[in-house]
């Protein structure tokens, strides 16, 4: 009687540590598939760094090969800074992939180790769970902005450049002329049409179909359905405007938000020193000084 108590006490706890193995065995499959899945999406994010890096060193060199050869330090200069961010950004996934490397390995061996148990225990000849490594703890992976890596090397490079090595430069883009037929009533537009303010009172306009009749808006002359285009506009010291580019089909006769969703890309002002961009919800922006002039691409 004792020895059919002892066998069946000790069939139980094999049964258990099966249980236990079985059930630790499966937990470490699944951590690893989820590591090599994110080995594979760290592979694919490098493939887009490296992409976006050489399309962004190309369309570097496109826009100094328009520049005189004094621009040419000045290439050499963005082109470093590009690698350079670039090198960071494959670092900072390099890391991680050696992390979910080393990971996945740990987990391998916690699951041979495992493994071997799993075999001793059909035999009877194992008393206790193998001492395992405990799990090597990775995180999701750095994230990689495309448009934001992007958006730094694709304003008008030659432009901007040309500003920033002759400061007395004064030829630039073509100054905007503002369509006088699309100012709303209370706007009061220069004889030479490059001057538009808010006026307190409204000023009689034959009423059209391009004029804006709710939001205090005006639109320049110029307009373009596709290409880069680039322009400035002075905004001085005033404590409140919005600046951007419309659709030709806003609706021009509500009381609208300047959003994206309305056909609105714009920059606002408010307050003297509140910065916005006109998204949904707005989007703060800080500046390390108040602009005098903007200039929009």
């Amino acid at each position: 009687m004792v020895e059919k108590v002892r066998a069946t006490t000790s069939d139980t706890y094999i049964q258990n540590l099966k249980k236990q193995l079985k059930e630790s065995l499966e937990s470490h499959r699944l951590r690893r598939e989820d590591y090599i899945n994110s080995v594979r999406r760290d592979n694919d994010k490098m493939d887009t760094i490296k992409r976006v890096g050489a399309d962004l060193q190309a369309r570097v060199k496109v826009e100094f090969r328009a520049l005189h050869q004094i621009l040419h330090d000045e290439e050499t200069c963005v082109l470093e800074q590009l690698r350079r961010e670039q090198g960071e950004e494959l670092d900072k996934v390099q890391r991680h992939l050696e992390d979910v490397k080393l990971a996945v390995r740990q987990l391998e061996e916690n699951m041979r180790m495992l493994q071997q148990a799993s075999a001793a225990t059909e035999n009877n000849v194992l008393t206790e769970l193998p001492q395992i490594s405990p799990h090597v703890q990775v995180d999701i992976g750095p994230e990689f902005d495309v448009n934001a890596f992007s958006n730094k090397y694709t304003a008008p490079l030659q432009y901007i450049t040309w500003r920033k090595m002759f400061k007395s430069l004064k030829p630039g883009p073509s100054p905007l002329t503002f369509d006088v037929d699309s100012a709303h009533p209370s706007i009061y537009v220069s004889r030479d049409k490059t001057l538009a303010v808010e006026c307190d009172n409204t000023t009689a306009h034959a009423d059209n179909h391009k004029r804006f009749l709710q939001c205090v808006n005006i639109l320049a002359t110029q307009g373009f359905q596709s290409g880069r285009h680039y322009w400035e506009v002075e905004v001085g010291s005033k404590p409140k405007w919005d600046l951007g580019v419309a659709s030709e089909a806003v609706n021009r006769r509500l009381r609208i938000k300047l959003s994206p969703e309305n056909g609105y890309w714009t920059l606002r002002l408010r307050n003297g020193n509140e910065y916005s961009a006109g998204t949904q919800p707005w989007t703060r922006l800080h500046f390390r000084s108040s602009p005098q002039r903007l200039g929009s691409s």
